[in-house]
């Protein structure tokens, strides 16, 4: 909280730290939950946007991994994220769970924040690494065992592989609970993680077919949906209606949509750009100022992997040089002027 006052004092924010609703966006709120992954009759404020999920499989590095001890058995998947994976007895249960469970293999992503030899005997059947493919891996799944951070969740959803979800903080409880709401998985708290009861649940969603089909049901309708691109609309639109707003109350509209519109290039590339390579850019301010670039598919932008299709870059005055890993939709900037 400490550092939260101190961001917003520093940023001359006016927050009312006893509202918990003060530091929530009267702009947009975007989910990467699908609607159909929610609960029902949630009051959410007119504010509140179902996108649906953000990633894709651009934009990441690859992961060694021994692709050749896969055994070609159905394969169960289990991670605990990359934030709160620091827990061995939740590991030594998995491990113990699965070692009798002969007609399947398993592959178990331990992190960087404990050691596999700390965890005891690995099972025949079990490939212990501490990070993996995830949506590779994913695509050959039967099964995944997740902490339900919703990043992994939407993902193992994306390709229809069902879950036990032993959620351990912030929102996992409540991702969980949707996953067995909608008869994707089922989950355990953590303090009441036992092996047998963890073995249980493996062996009943490996049996009955139902979970599986629920969880192809959300793959095949997040196939359908662009949450990247629908989150880059919303924001946009946000963008624009603030500003309309703050036109019509300091009745200077003219003036700024004059300059918007040289602002916005709508047709890219203007002459002298390339649509997919280096451009030199330069701008006519002498200060730090924003860039939005939308692309169609967001594999690299200025250098860096990136998943996602619109980026927010921050520029440094006079010449600057972006290149883009792939076609750019549309490309503009808050408040000043670019030109080749």
């Amino acid at each position: 909280m400490q550092v939260a006052r101190s961001h917003a004092e520093k940023a001359r924010l006016k927050i009312d730290w006893n509202d918990p609703a003060a530091t929530v966006s009267k702009l947009a709120v975007i989910t990467q939950t699908p609607k159909e992954f929610d609960f029902p009759g949630i009051p959410w404020p007119a504010q509140f946007h179902y996108a649906g999920p953000f990633h894709d499989d651009e934009g990441r590095g690859l992961v060694p991994f021994p692709w050749e001890q896969l055994t070609g058995k159905p394969l169960i998947y289990a991670s605990l994220g990359t934030l709160v994976n620091g827990l061995e007895d939740v590991y030594k249960h998995i491990l113990k769970a699965v070692e009798h469970l002969e007609d399947v293999q398993v592959v178990l992503s331990v992190g960087k924040n404990i050691s596999p030899e700390n965890l005891g005997r690995i099972p025949s059947n079990t490939i212990v690494v501490r990070s993996a493919p995830q949506i590779e891996l994913l695509k050959r799944a039967a099964l995944c065992i997740t902490h339900a951070g919703l990043n992994t969740v939407l993902e193992s959803l994306a390709h229809g592989v069902p879950m036990v979800a032993i959620p351990i903080g912030y929102d996992q409880p409540g991702t969980a609970a949707r996953i067995a709401h909608h008869g994707v998985g089922e989950f355990m708290e953590l303090d009441e993680l036992t092996t047998e009861r963890l073995r249980g649940l493996i062996e009943k969603i490996l049996q009955d077919l139902s979970y599986r089909e629920r969880a192809d049901y959300f793959r095949k309708l997040i196939s359908k949906t662009r949450g990247l691109d629908v989150a880059a609309d919303i924001i946009e639109q946000a963008f624009h209606k603030y500003q309309s707003e703050y036109e019509s109350r300091s009745g200077v509209g003219g003036r700024t949509r004059r300059r918007r519109r040289e602002d916005k290039l709508e047709d890219f590339p203007p002459p002298g750009w390339r649509a997919d390579g280096c451009a030199a850019l330069r701008s006519n301010f002498h200060r730090p100022f924003t860039l939005w670039v939308q692309l169609d598919q967001a594999d690299e932008c200025d250098g860096r992997p990136r998943s996602v299709r619109a980026a927010r870059l921050r520029v440094q005055p006079a010449l600057s040089c972006l290149s883009f890993g792939a076609r750019v939709r549309r490309i503009w900037t808050t408040g000043n002027r670019w030109r080749p």
